[in-house]
């Protein structure tokens, strides 16, 4: 959550992956992992859009 926090999506992305393929419980946690890669993921995507004022 810190790298994603710091703007750094690549490594966030990598290291929710690699915890959703050892985390094998499907709780809350994984869910929440899930989500935040997902976010990851969009966040890459829209790193270059721009807010007009």
């Amino acid at each position: 959550m810190m790298q994603k926090q710091q703007g750094k999506y690549e490594e966030a992305k990598r290291s929710l992956t690699a915890f959703l393929a050892i985390y094998r419980l499907r709780d809350e946690f994984y869910r929440s992992a899930r989500d935040e890669q997902i976010s990851c993921g969009w966040a890459i995507e829209h790193i270059e859009d721009k807010t007009r004022l």
